[in-house]
């Protein structure tokens, strides 16, 4: 017999099974008991639920409602296969297989190769894909429309137009092909064998809300020879299964009033309509009392008075009798964000505040639910797993999250099938530095692996394994290759560094650290292993070769730990899974890359429920069949597009264009599974969406279930939709210590925020207070310090005073190869040299064309070509005027003592090399050396030359006074910015200087400095148009980032430009001129 519970509680419904399993007929304690759930999340509940009644919950079998019906097909007919060819697995590759042979040409395939055979020739991927399409397809043909699979296997079509004929032949070749019998046929067969020594003496059926019609046939069958108990959480107590949904009801005018029923029920309840409807088409069906609450007109909160309205079937909006309209309450919040992470920092909030409200409740109480984990999921440890403030971290348990994602070996496997459908770059290289079991095999540490990469960096190497992978993607020769890093290691190795620019049989050696020796040779073995494993697997080969690989792959990339674990053990069964399948779909053909690659990848990027249910606050996806009881339920990610989700039926499902009552349709799980949250949650529903634009600010609009549920919320509570939108969704601000949280308007438990907040408001202290000047002491300054100093002086104090250093910024590592120079110092660089040393251009050239600093081949030539002219511009006379010996000097000014030895002394003056662009630190230190030659007493010509090859320049000769009187001013400041940091910034200040200057100039008077040159100095302190301003700069910001006026403001700061640089732009822009 078939006995149907009904209740819209599941702890009601549990309670039943409880109690029918405890006071039904006693059975032998060994005889297991029959449980068919919906989920593993369902079996984990009832499991539980059931131990804490009985004191022991044992001897219970669990099974998904497809899996008992095939226990009992293997136990009514012993001889059925575990694996059968019709299965989704093997279909794949028994239909794989065809498109591959000849079969598909033959006159039994006509039709078929007619509609596919343009998809089939699409790509390489294109069979695959079909193949698997095809194969669920087929698989929902054979649980919803097993009369369809009935009547093409007689060559019969049924009339379902156009795209019916080729798949009724595919069908029945499919069919003809194997003795197998299909899951139609053994169903068949199955249920004509069934006898009651076959089944238990009982089965439960718990928390089903949809069933497929064969399977509830199938129950109606079993209940013909045993107890079948069926506990079915129904929303409502009334007959609802001739309601609809509001676009139904505007195009039948004439509607009856009992259609009306409950508008949540009507348009979110499809699914559940559809299976009881099923369920009283069964007949001999015996309905138990249902378990429901009184109906009532009031209720102690909205969420039990919504849950109410749904189980009595009460309009909010009916007349007769009227409506008794709730009070909002806290029982349903709805709250907007700006992103996921706020989303995650609001939630804990509130949770914290309800758990203090509520000391009953317990974390495993509440369950937080979206319809995508993986945005939340590197937010999740951070907020609720971290004690933020005074606000403790709270327990919590995650579910539903990739296979790859919660092992290091799987992991390591997913970044590993990316290099091996890669270029071998460097991109994909790289990050399998960063897995434990990687590092572990090649004992590589943080430091090895920070050398390795440098080394890859400084070698070039972006892309392409040697000369020939080269070649397949159009390049020309080895450039950029790992081939070409390893010849160069090894010449650097073999070869002495002579500092000369020199190939050795058409390769640039590159010379490294000895002692690194060792290190860059277990980063060579890991490359070598690396590139014999991506070789191997360009070629097509069979499955089993296929997961040979695999093994192999991982066995000499990763360590013998790893590979003794769980994930390895998983990963075999995977693989022996997917072997048993390929033979008994016989399939014998080679399989290209990118189909095992993709086929591998499918599994690793598959789910486990593992967190679902294991103490604490369960966090997980919103998974259809998952709706348990919890006080409090929260769902996230309520934004529009994103829930209900839509999953696109292929343009050939004959299903989706005849659709009948009791489909599965992602868009109705979704919807029903909303209406099972608000049934679900006992105490609070918790709803949240990102209702604004990070960036932008803007409204975003949530998802129309959302919508829905506000417009029955508002006619509940006698307000209408924007009413109650404005005075009920709480909308929080973009930052956690926003004063909202603390001047009523809104909540928080952070009372670190709030010290900050309330504290009075007090100027911020300067990172530098002034002092009394020290008295100056004898003092020894070496030129190279003085120079250094003044490139930055803010640095400079900082570094001194606090051994301060710069914040490390590591540039991202590309695969792209250049297609312009990138570095053109060193290009320079080598061609200076070759002039000053008489080396063959063309030599150099040839060098540059193997170092990786210029584009490969012709292109290479072309965009080298402007900085070989450049630099054979360069006057010879300056470039090869014969070096004299340095010159030491001295220069006290007064308990001062500047020393050094002036260098890159030649006859005709000094020669100072520059290969890149000066900048403004680098003019400073152009001008700061041509003072210290200029003050010093010398024989030769005391004119600066600066040979940068597009703009060399020249700084003529300074009288000795001259020069010593610039210079002591310099010491006076630099004596000053030894005890306090100079508002001298050299971008800042050189630009304010330029203008000043030109201004003088014009008008060829002494003027202050006025608004023009404070305009010029802003736009570099403060504006980001051109580039990061120099307020940004990290050392500027520390020291002057608190003060209340802008250091470009003080007096100080212009009295430096005025008797420092004014001078030094008069020779600078002297200089430019001539040159």
């Amino acid at each position: 017999m078939l006995y149907v519970y009904q209740s819209n509680h599941l702890s009601d419904l549990a309670a039943l099974l409880a109690s029918v399993y405890q006071h039904t007929a006693e059975y032998s304690a060994w005889t297991p008991t029959e449980i068919v759930v919906q989920s593993q999340g369902m079996r984990r509940y009832l499991n539980h639920y059931l131990a804490q009644e009985h004191g022991i919950a044992a001897n219970l079998h669990f099974s998904l409602p497809a899996a008992y019906i095939w226990q009992l097909t293997h136990k009514v007919l012993p001889d059925t296969p575990r694996l059968n060819p019709f299965q989704t697995d093997v279909l794949r590759w028994r239909l794989f297989s065809l498109f591959r042979s000849n079969d598909l040409q033959g006159a039994q395939l006509c039709l078929t190769a007619k509609a596919l055979q343009s998809y089939l020739e699409s790509s390489i991927q294109a069979p695959y894909h079909l193949a698997g399409k095809l194969a669920d397809m087929f698989d929902q043909y054979l649980i919803y429309r097993n009369d369809w699979i009935n009547n093409w296997q007689k060559k019969e079509l049924v009339g379902l137009g156009e795209d019916e004929d080729w798949q009724a032949e595919l069908w029945y070749w499919l069919s003809k092909e194997t003795n197998f019998p299909h899951r139609a046929g053994l169903m068949q067969d199955f249920l004509s064998q069934l006898r009651e020594e076959h089944l238990p003496k009982r089965i439960f059926v718990f928390g089903i809300a949809t069933l497929a019609p064969v399977y509830l046939h199938a129950l109606q069958i079993m209940a013909q020879h045993t107890e079948v108990h069926v506990f079915a959480v129904n929303p409502c107590a009334e007959y609802w299964g001739n309601v609809l949904s509001a676009d139904l009801l505007l195009e039948q005018q004439q509607a009856d009033s009992s259609m009306v029923g409950h508008p949540l029920l009507a348009s979110l309840g499809k699914q559940g309509r559809d299976f009881f409807d099923a369920l009283n088409d069964l007949g001999e069906v015996v309905y138990m009392p249902p378990v429901y609450a009184e109906c009532g007109d009031t209720a102690d909160s909205l969420l039990h008075r919504l849950q109410n309205d749904i189980q009595c079937l009460h309009h909010p909006k009916q007349t007769d009798p009227p409506y008794v309209q709730q009070a909002y309450d806290n029982s349903i919040q709805i709250v907007s964000a700006h992103s996921c992470l706020r989303e995650l920092q609001i939630l804990k909030e509130q949770l914290m505040q309800d758990l203090a409200t509520h000391p009953e409740w317990q974390p495993q109480d509440i369950a937080v639910l979206t319809p995508h984990i993986e945005p939340y999921l590197p937010f999740i440890h951070a907020v609720f797993g971290q004690t933020q403030g005074n606000t403790p971290a709270l327990p919590y348990n995650i579910a539903d999250v990739k296979i790859s994602l919660q092992e290091p070996l799987l992991q390591l496997l997913e970044k590993l099938l990316q290099l091996m459908q890669s270029r071998f770059d460097i991109e994909s290289i790289q990050p399998l530095l960063d897995e434990s079991p990687l590092r572990a095999r090649f004992d590589l540490s943080d430091s090895d692996v920070e050398l390795i990469s440098r080394v890859w960096r400084e070698q070039g190497v972006r892309w392409g394994i040697d000369t020939d992978m080269r070649h397949k993607y159009g390049g020309e020769s080895k450039l950029f290759t790992w081939q070409q890093a390893r010849e160069r290691t090894v010449l650097g190795w073999l070869l002495p560094d002579d500092k000369r620019t020199a190939l050795w049989q058409q390769q640039l050696p590159w010379f490294g650290d000895v002692g690194q020796t060792e290190i860059l040779a277990r980063g060579q073995q890991l490359i070598d292993c690396l590139i014999k494993h991506h070789s191997c697997w360009q070629s097509a080969a069979s499955i089993s070769d296929w997961i040979a690989r695999t093994r192999l792959l991982l066995r000499d990339v990763a360590d013998a730990d790893s590979l003794a674990g769980q994930a390895m053990q998983q990963l075999e069964t995977s693989l022996g899974e997917w072997q048993a399948q390929a033979e008994l779909a016989q399939f014998e053909c080679l399989i290209e890359p990118e189909i095992a690659i993709e086929h591998l990848q499918n599994y690793l990027s598959g789910t486990r429920q593992a967190g679902f249910l294991r103490g604490g606050i369960t966090f997980c996806s919103m998974v259809p069949m998952r709706s348990l009881p919890f006080r409090c339920i929260c769902l996230l990610g309520l934004n529009d597009g994103d829930y209900p989700r839509t999953t696109k039926s292929a343009a050939f499902d004959l299903i989706a264009r005849h659709p009948r009552r009791g489909d599965r349709a992602r868009r109705n799980d979704d919807r029903y599974l909303f209406l099972e949250s608000i049934l679900s949650a006992q105490e609070k529903l918790y709803l949240s969406y990102i209702g604004k634009d990070i960036r932008k600010n803007e409204e975003l609009a949530p998802s129309a279930l959302l919508h829905e549920l506000i417009d029955v919320l508002s006619a509940m509570t006698g307000c209408n939709p924007l009413q109650f939108n404005q005075q009920h969704i709480i909308r929080h601000p973009l930052q956690p210590f926003s004063y909202r949280y603390f001047n009523g308007d809104l909540n928080s438990s952070r009372s670190d925020y709030a010290e900050a907040l309330n504290q009075k408001t007090v100027k911020p202290l300067p990172f530098y207070a002034d002092t009394e000047e020290a008295e100056p002491q004898p003092q020894e300054i070496d030129t190279e310090t003085f120079i250094r100093f003044w490139r930055n002086p803010v640095r400079h104090w900082l570094q001194q005073q606090l051994q301060w250093q710069a914040p490390y910024q590591e540039a991202p590592v590309s695969a792209a190869e250049p297609f312009a120079i990138e570095n053109s110092a060193l290009i320079y660089s080598a061609y200076t040299r070759a002039r000053q040393q008489h080396l063959d251009f063309n030599d150099v050239d040839a060098a540059l064309a193997v170092s990786g600093l210029v584009p490969e081949g012709a292109l290479g030539l072309v965009v080298s070509q402007t900085l070989r002219t450049q630099t054979l511009a360069l006057d010879g006379e300056i470039l090869f005027s014969p070096a004299v010996a340095d010159i030491v000097f001295v220069f006290n000014h007064q308990q001062l003592q500047l020393s050094g030895n002036i260098s890159h002394i030649h006859q005709c003056g000094q020669l100072l090399e520059r290969t890149q662009a000066p900048t403004a630190p680098d003019n400073i230190e152009l001008y700061l050396r041509h003072l210290l030659f200029c003050a010093c007493a010398t024989e030769f010509k005391q004119d600066t030359y600066e040979l940068y090859p597009p703009q060399p320049r020249k700084l003529a000769a300074l009288s000795r006074p001259d020069a010593q009187a610039q210079l002591a001013l310099w010491l006076d400041y630099y004596q000053l910015g030894q005890y306090r940091p100079l508002p001298f910034f050299p971008k800042t200040s050189l630009s304010a200087a330029r203008c000043w200057y030109k201004r003088r100039q014009k008008a060829n008077t002494l003027p202050e400095y006025g608004s023009e040159e404070r305009s010029a100095a802003f736009k570099m302190y403060m504006d980001s148009h051109n580039g990061k301003p120099q307020a940004e700069y990290p050392e500027v910001a520390q020291v002057f980032g608190r003060d209340e006026t802008l250091p470009i403001d003080s007096p100080l700061f212009w009295q430096l430009i005025e008797e420092l640089l004014l001078p030094m732009m008069a020779a600078l822009e002297t200089a430019e001129k001539e040159q």
